[in-house]
């Protein structure tokens, strides 16, 4: 037995079930390496009209950066 918990993300694409979201994700650029690790979503509500919502896209870029750097 292993000592790995299991990942909630594995939920989504393990078993011949999920063969429809591991091609989904593989169609978007995700490689067998990518979809062995967590997958993380960052979401935020940018818009470029509204000035207090406006630093998030480069927020969300960084916090991305981050996630992949540690992963």
């Amino acid at each position: 037995m292993s000592s790995e918990p299991k990942l909630p993300s594995r939920t989504i694409l393990e078993g011949p079930t999920r063969s429809g979201a591991r091609s989904m994700l593989k169609a978007i650029g995700f490689t067998d390496d990518d979809l062995a690790r967590p997958i993380v979503g960052i979401a935020n509500t940018w818009i470029e009209t509204m000035p207090c919502n406006f630093h998030l896209r480069r927020l969300a870029a960084k916090m991305k950066e981050g996630v992949r750097a540690a992963a």
